[in-house]
């Protein structure tokens, strides 16, 4: 797939690459790790203010993941091709092609390890991988935008729902971000012809939804961020933009509709006719209502509810902790974040002087801008299942909504801050009112009465 030239590529930028450098990215990829795979920061912070946030990272979508571990028994009992790689013992699981939740049993069943051990394995492979994806970002965040960015971004990272879907070893979400991962290396190397940029978004859209249809919006919009980013950075043309804008939707469609025919085989090939195929009918109109397919139960109840009761469910959701832990930080709401982090996008288009770093800033706003439909398009596309996992697909937020938008607030807040250092009479009314508000706390609390 990489062209020798690519290679030559990569070998030289990994060169440009200080001992220095080497040693903070070891350092940032050892902390996502560790908080991915255990999350030990969570366990931290229910001993210090008693919340439940590691019992809720440790119990986050067992049934899903089950699927994978399922399909690790099942290698060791019919072999790695058995059941034509379908997730779940015995194949059950065929609403996606299984890709990725098979190749990361791969190594378990290569040495024989198909119980505890085995499992282990997985969710260190899968947490490991995330991890590298999430300290590249880091690291971009830090070239492209700011250190204080990068140390903002990290910790909506380290949220609650990131961290356990980056553990859940169904979901692999590394793998739904891969295709906009290539694209920057290769906007980024400047070797971003039609052809391979085509040809990466064809490749890896097909293998994120041979892993998986869910989520697919994000898939798609995070390639296009991709495109909205370097089309300001590089300050293209209008006839530019909507070339690579179109390059992208081919090989999105193209890789959507390749993995489609592909599972469509896959299932035919099972049951030696298309018996099976109405499964997956099932399950896209369970979770899109997109064919008449006969529904009952919550399906059915989920099939009559208004996209506006959707949205305001995940968009009350709150930024930092759970719904039932961290109080008044929990009242800091999606909702009102996104329209924080929009009002300070459009604010950084008021500067008159175009540096480097205020065109950064704002190709990256414009970019966050195009990823919020990959959160809001699957709420919208696949409105059923918003409304039935809302214990899952909140993680999508996350996925860059949350990380990226506090990243950019770091620098028109510092601006801000410095500004406000120069002029001392306003120092002295904010501080003012914030001993105010502290001792009006303290006395609230003190007075409490059993």
């Amino acid at each position: 797939m990489v062209s020798q030239g690519l290679r030559g590529i990569m070998k030289r930028q990994l060169k440009l690459v200080s001992r220095r450098d080497w040693m903070i990215l070891a350092t940032v990829f050892a902390l996502f790790f560790v908080c991915f795979r255990w999350a030990p920061h969570l366990w931290m912070l229910d001993r210090a203010i008693g919340t439940d946030l590691h019992f809720y990272y440790l119990t986050w979508d067992e049934y899903s993941a089950s699927l994978v571990f399922g399909r690790l028994e099942q290698n060791g009992i019919g072999g790695i091709f058995s059941d034509s790689m379908s997730l779940g013992l015995d194949g059950g699981y065929t609403r996606q092609y299984g890709l990725a939740g098979w190749l990361v049993t791969l190594p378990s069943s290569v040495i024989g390890q198909y119980g505890a051990f085995g499992g282990a394995l997985i969710l260190t492979i899968v947490s490991a991988f995330n991890a590298l994806l999430a300290t590249a970002a880091v690291r971009a965040i830090r070239r492209t935008l700011s250190l204080g960015a990068a140390i903002l971004v990290t910790i909506g990272i380290l949220q609650p729902w990131s961290v356990s879907i980056a553990r859940n070893v169904y979901w692999f979400i590394g793998i739904k971000l891969l295709a906009a991962a290539v694209l920057i290396l290769l906007f980024t190397w400047r070797r971003d012809t039609t052809r391979r940029v085509l040809g990466i978004s064809f490749v890896f859209t097909l293998v994120a939804c041979l892993s998986g249809y869910e989520m697919f919006t994000l898939v798609a919009a995070a390639q296009f961020a991709v495109i909205a980013f370097y089309s300001l950075q590089r300050r293209w043309s209008l006839a530019t933009t909507i070339r690579s804008g179109l390059t992208v939707a081919g090989g999105v469609l193209g890789g959507f509709v390749a993995a489609i025919g592909i599972h469509l085989l896959q299932l035919y090939l099972r049951a030696g006719n298309l018996t099976r195929i109405n499964e997956l009918l099932q399950s896209v109109s369970s979770r899109t209502g997109a064919t008449d397919a006969a529904l009952g139960g919550q399906d059915s109840d989920a099939m009559g509810v208004s996209p506006i009761t959707v949205l305001d469910t995940y968009l009350s959701m709150p930024v930092f902790g759970v719904r039932t832990s961290l109080p008044i930080l929990r009242n800091f709401t999606v909702g009102a974040f996104i329209l924080m982090v929009l009002v300070v996008i459009v604010i950084t288009f008021a500067t008159r002087k175009q540096t480097a770093r205020a065109i950064n800033e704002q190709a990256m706003g414009v970019a966050w801008m195009v990823s919020l439909m990959g959160a809001l398009g699957w709420f919208l596309l696949a409105r059923p299942h918003s409304y039935m996992h809302t214990f899952i697909v909140f993680a999508l937020w996350f996925l860059p909504t949350i990380p990226l938008g506090l990243g950019l607030l770091w620098g028109p807040l510092r601006r801000g801050f410095d500004g406000l250092a120069a002029r001392p009479i306003a120092m002295f009314w904010i501080a003012l009112v914030a001993v105010a508000l502290v001792l009006s706390f303290i006395y609230s609390l003190i007075s409490v009465r059993s």
